[in-house]
């Protein structure tokens, strides 16, 4: 378990280092050495990388620390990588804040009442505790995630589409390939699939080409988006086209998103929003807390 640091060097490196230290006996490794800081001119994108290699953030909150820029801004980040990865777990350790801050007041905190920190063993079990609970509760309700049925034809395309879905989403995907369909006939492994998913993205590749040299798509794709539509609604069925794949006469009205090899970003995004719209995303993070103070101060 990696886990990524956020204090202030100034008045906090002791009691972070003898947290650490302790954690460490529980198989907790630091992503950064405790002793050297990523706050220089490139902070963010170094900030970026090491939470991408981090599976948990520590935060030690501190009366000082309420308006220290890069705590506050670590911690507003830790909290992005916590809704798009719910097995990134963010803990808040609080220390001689008297209680719980009310921007910490939703998450699970480390030493809720806010007193001195005296014992560090007895905060790293604590710790431990909170990071194993996140893991066990993400475990058990993986199954209850939105789940997107993601029709396609031969053609790999529909895969950048399933590793955002999952991978940076968070969601689960249904796809025919995904488990094994030994046993069951096309229609009722489609039925397994119609009564799983929450909505539908279906990948028009240009497939099968025609005597006039037009490509369409395969035809069980055509099949899928009628199908879904009539089972989820047609708000929440996406049909992704491929711009050389010929449209079908129909498609008018339908939520239909042309992609290419150059602009998945731009696809990615208008999912995201159609995903938000219907309540199957949570709602954008928090936002930074406003300061006064420079980024370019001290640590």
């Amino acid at each position: 378990m990696r886990v990524f640091y956020s204090f202030s060097f100034k008045t906090d490196l002791a009691d972070v280092a003898a947290l650490a230290e302790h954690l460490q006996e529980r198989d907790y490794e630091p992503a950064i050495p405790i002793d050297r800081h990523i706050r220089v001119h490139n902070w963010r994108s170094r900030l970026a990388e090491a939470l991408r290699k981090s599976d948990a953030a520590v935060v030690l909150i501190t009366p000082e620390n309420e308006t220290n820029p890069y705590v506050m801004g670590e911690l507003w980040a830790a909290r992005v990588i916590s809704q798009i990865n719910p097995r990134f777990v963010l803990v808040p350790v609080l220390n001689r804040t008297g209680g719980i801050p009310e921007y910490v007041s939703d998450l699970y905190v480390a030493n809720s009442r806010g007193g001195r920190i005296t014992d560090f063993r007895a905060l790293a079990s604590e710790v431990d505790d909170i990071v194993k609970d996140n893991l066990a509760f993400e475990i058990a309700v993986s199954d209850t995630k939105p789940r997107v049925f993601i029709g396609h034809g031969q053609a790999e395309d529909w895969k950048k589409l399933a590793t955002f879905l999952e991978k940076q989403l968070g969601l689960a995907v249904e796809e025919y390939e995904k488990n094994s369909a030994i046993g069951y006939t096309v229609t009722e492994r489609l039925k397994q699939m119609l009564a799983a998913s929450s909505v539908a993205i279906i990948v028009m590749s240009a497939e099968d080409e025609q005597q006039d040299e037009s490509l369409r798509a395969r035809q069980n794709v055509i099949h899928e988006i009628g199908l879904f539509q009539g089972r989820l609604g047609f708000e929440k069925v996406i049909v992704l086209r491929h711009e050389t794949c010929e449209s079908f006469s129909n498609i008018s009205g339908i939520n239909e998103i042309q992609y290419n090899a150059g602009n998945w970003e731009e696809v990615f995004t208008k999912i995201r929003h159609m995903l938000l719209r219907e309540k199957l995303l949570l709602t954008s993070p928090l936002t930074p807390r406003s300061d006064k103070n420079s980024l370019t101060q001290e640590p």
